[in-house]
């Protein structure tokens, strides 16, 4: 979890100069891609350090893709609705990482050997 959220961490800040470079749909699609191949990868890792680098890849795709997420939600819902808007993207978030544990969990335990 350590590696996941310095890799996080890492990649937050070119998410803000990308977004201001190239736009928030090119940002997407530039963290949608190491965090595809980063999920792909980890399926065929044969020992532990694989694992760590093909899921920090993953999490560095992750981290440009919810600064670019954020600032969507930010810059296109109304003035006054904005907090509401990204608190219900926040929510979500936490939703997904709660139930993509606990699904991966059981199909784990169901699938695997």
């Amino acid at each position: 979890m350590s590696a996941w959220v310095l890799a996080v961490a890492l990649a937050t800040p070119f998410a803000g100069y990308m977004t201001r470079r190239w736009g928030i749909r090119h940002t997407l699609i530039a963290g949608m891609m190491p965090a595809v191949v980063g999920l792909c990868l980890t399926a065929t890792a044969d020992n532990l350090w694989e694992l760590i680098v093909w899921r920090c890849l993953t999490a560095g795709g992750f981290g440009l893709v919810t600064v670019a997420a954020i600032l969507y939600t930010a810059t296109h819902s109304q003035q006054g609705a904005r907090t509401r808007s990204i608190g219900i993207f926040v929510a979500a978030s936490v939703a997904a990482s709660v139930c993509a544990a606990s699904i991966g969990g059981i199909l784990a335990d169901s699938i695997g050997e």
